[in-house]
């Protein structure tokens, strides 16, 4: 059998600095000194017992606090949900806006969303897209909500902007917003201009043509805001075959070589002076502009050189190295100062 271990008792720790007598006990100053520090004692953990309790109060107040608000937001939130379920019925499709495509009643008809629907059940989007496919002719398609019951939507009649050559021939129309207007069209309306060098994805009539590079629709966005800017006419085909090598068809003459994109603007402005104000012979013409502030034109195997005026300000530097800059290029005899886009033979 083992034995059981003692019990151990703890002694308590005597206080050193109480002093004692030999074998009398406590002194008399010692004995009112062990009182005075016991009293101290008592009353720093009374005062930490009091923080305790005013911290553990503190937190109790903050809990209770968060699960009301807690549960004012659940109440809110139920509340507004009864309130959307039971009110805000739609009665009122309304359309905004003058169009000639179609008519207001042909749209208000189309619109997926009926009436007695509640008003905040539909999703925008999914509409316009709806609206945009039914309606191919129609372009900027907008729906919003009118509280406490309509529907509004509002739309303008699609522009044909440019047109894609289909596989099987015909050509594709594009609306200003890069939507399929229609299909297997024979010729090109007048003020559409042909995208060459791309592949498109065929879609259906009002969706957004997808191309097979995607870096393609932003700079052909680029370019035509550039043509609208400088006020070219007579646009009739935009190559992106090489995006670094970018050439367009403009009139029945000429064909303009741009490069890459950059300085679009400034070289479409000279290219535009240039047509403009000198009277070019009447045959195919080959108008290079790739270098910013110069244009070359070759007529057959005679060449002569386009000096486009000088830029308010100098062009920012190009980031694939150092381009031709328009200061550097002589200045005819006789003349000092800015001057307007002249013909030199060479």
């Amino acid at each position: 059998m083992k034995k059981k271990p003692k019990k151990q008792v703890k002694k308590q720790a005597q206080r050193r600095d109480i002093p004692r007598t030999h074998n009398t006990g406590y002194t008399e100053e010692g004995f009112y000194r062990a009182v005075a520090m016991t009293q101290e004692e008592l009353e720093e953990r009374e005062r930490i017992k009091r923080t305790i309790a005013q911290k553990r109060q503190k937190r109790r107040r903050k809990k209770a606090a968060f699960r009301f608000f807690l549960l004012f937001c659940c109440l809110l939130v139920v509340g507004a949900t009864v309130a959307v379920s039971i009110f805000f019925k739609i009665d009122t499709i309304r359309f905004e806006g003058e169009i000639t495509a179609y008519t207001a009643q042909q749209i208000e008809g189309g619109c997926p969303v009926s009436v007695g629907e509640n008003l905040f059940r539909f999703k925008a989007g999914e509409v316009q897209e709806a609206l945009y496919r039914k309606f191919p002719l129609l372009d900027d398609i907008q729906v919003g909500r009118t509280l406490p019951t309509t529907v509004t939507i509002t739309a303008k009649d699609a522009v044909a902007r440019t047109a894609v050559k289909q596989e099987g021939g015909g050509y594709t129309l594009l609306s200003e917003s890069g939507r399929i207007m229609a299909k297997n069209q024979v010729s090109l309306p007048e003020g559409v201009y042909l995208i060459s060098g791309v592949k498109a994805k065929q879609g259906e009539l009002g969706e957004m043509l997808q191309f097979d590079d995607p870096d393609k629709l932003p700079l052909l966005e680029e370019i035509h805001q550039a043509v609208s800017a400088v006020g070219l006419e007579g646009l009739q085909s935009v190559d992106l075959s090489d995006t670094q090598n970018i050439s367009l068809r403009v009139g029945k003459y000429f064909l303009v070589k741009l490069g890459s994109d950059y300085q679009l603007e400034y070289k479409l402005q000279l290219v535009h002076e240039i047509i403009v104000q000198k009277d070019l012979s009447p045959e195919p013409t080959i108008l290079d502009a790739s270098i910013p502030g110069k244009v070359t034109a070759k007529t057959g195997t005679a060449a002569v050189q386009a000096l486009g005026r000088r830029p308010r300000c100098r062009p920012p530097p190009c980031p694939f190295g150092r381009l031709a800059d328009p200061q550097d290029l002589p200045l005819p005899p006789g003349i000092s100062g800015g001057y307007t886009p002249s013909l030199i033979h060479i």
